[in-house]
This record gives C-alpha cells, sequence and structure tokens, in this order.
C-alpha cells in the first residue's frame, strides 16, 4: 500500500491527496498490527509514512506545511492512540 502513489503519474501533484490516502493506510495498519500484535508491520508503516513525508519535503519546490503536519499528527495519534494504548495491562 505504500507503494501504489509511485504508480500514480500526474502533471500536478496533490500533497492533500497523499498524505489522506497515507493517512487511512497508517490507521488501518495500526489496528491491524495491535490486534495481530504484529511489530514489523507498525514499523515498516511508520518507516513508510516518514519516507513519503520526506520525499515529498526535498522534492516539492513549495512544501505544504498544513499538509506535513497533517501527516505529523496522523502519525503521532496512530502512534499513541492506537499502538500504545493499552500496551502496558498486556503483562
Amino acid at each position: 500500500a505504500m507503494v501504489t502513489p509511485v504508480l500514480i503519474a500526474s502533471q500536478a501533484p496533490n500533497p492533500w491527496a497523499l498524505f489522506g490516502y497515507l493517512a487511512i493506510v497508517l490507521a488501518a495498519t495500526g489496528v491491524i498490527a495491535r490486534m495481530r500484535d504484529w511489530q514489523a508491520l507498525m514499523a515498516a508503516a511508520f518507516f513508510g509514512t516518514g519516507i513519503w513525508t520526506i520525499l515529498y519535503m526535498t522534492d516539492a519546490p513549495g512544501a505544504d506545511l498544513s499538509a506535513i503536519l497533517f501527516i505529523d499528527a496522523v502519525t503521532l495519534a496512530v502512534l499513541a492512540l492506537v499502538w500504545l494504548s493499552g500496551r502496558g495491562s498486556e503483562a
């Protein structure tokens, strides 16, 4: 799912479409990884989202700061509310 945006060609890329898609993929991956306790899947999702953010910031001539802040907020929310919530109660 993280590689899918590479397959889409566009003359006018839309950062909100990219980061909206990545937010949905990250949230869904977080829920599945939390249910199954698949740490490698969650790490790969965070890594993929981070790579896309870095690629966008380095490639876009005028990076949209609000889109970057949006994906950062979603990443932190998934980390705090999905992945880390209730981790201590399982022991």
